[in-house]
């Protein structure tokens, strides 16, 4: 549920702690991922990265339950909800996502989007609920205009309202901020930051551009060929003995 404090809201809710064991995924018969195990510390910010083509997203579709793994197994708060032999809904995990092109619903209005992210949970109240999240988001003087008639920075805030409103606890990034201006990135970082500290909830942010995590990711995972070569924090990168490490850090 929503509590609201100093002009804001948490949630009530308990981040999880993602884990992954010797994760494994092929398609079409090529291996996209190798013996992927990680941690995930909650309520922090995990940017996953490596050069394109390396697994970045597709490891985050696993772990939403959009494709299942051919070894291994994916544990969010101690349940296991990936496994080759089963898999848990996307529905039922409690995450939310936001895709790298957005997916917004051009026949939807910001309020229209906000209550259907909300629609899956049997909650009181909607409208309030409706009104915290747009406050939050800044989109409250918005919330009957469509897609179309928002700028590319409002846009992202519904995209980022629509997947924390059903109170989710973990939301997956896949290079959100792709094709924007500085100063538009700066600016939606802000409201990532904001989700982070006064929402509790962990991120998952997939990227290939270090300006964008330097100053905001707790944890840095660094992929290639399917694999994760490192781990540690935007310092232990830059300063990596690894050249394919530090080459993201010029």
């Amino acid at each position: 549920m929503f509590i609201k404090n100093c002009n804001t809201f948490a949630f009530a809710m308990i981040t999880p702690l993602v884990e992954i064991k010797n994760l494994s995924f092929a398609y079409g018969g090529n291996e996209i991922l190798r013996d992927i195990t990680v941690s995930i510390p909650a309520n922090s910010l995990t940017a996953i990265m490596g050069q394109s083509g390396c697994g970045k997203t597709t490891l985050i579709r696993l772990i939403a339950g959009l494709e299942t793994p051919h070894g291994g197994e994916i544990i969010i708060n101690g349940k296991t909800v990936s496994a080759p032999q089963k898999i848990i809904p996307p529905s039922q995990r409690g995450i939310g996502y936001i895709f790298q092109n957005l997916a917004l619903w051009p026949h939807l209005t910001v309020k229209q989007h906000i209550a259907y992210a909300l629609s899956s949970r049997n909650t009181e109240n909607t409208e309030k609920k409706i009104k915290e999240t747009a406050n939050f988001f800044k989109l409250d003087a918005h919330l009957n205009k469509y897609p179309h008639q928002l700028s590319g920075g409002q846009k992202q805030l519904l995209a980022l309202a629509r997947s924390m409103a059903p109170n989710p606890s973990l939301v997956l990034m896949d290079e959100p901020l792709t094709g924007m201006d500085p100063v538009l990135k700066e600016y939606v970082l802000d409201f990532i930051l904001k989700i982070k500290s006064s929402l509790q909830t962990t991120i998952i942010y997939v990227t290939h551009d270090s300006r964008e995590i330097e100053k905001t990711a707790d944890k840095i995972v660094m992929m290639k060929d399917g694999k994760i070569i490192t781990s540690g924090t935007p310092a232990d990168m830059k300063n990596s003995g690894d050249e394919y490490v530090r080459s993201f850090f010029k």
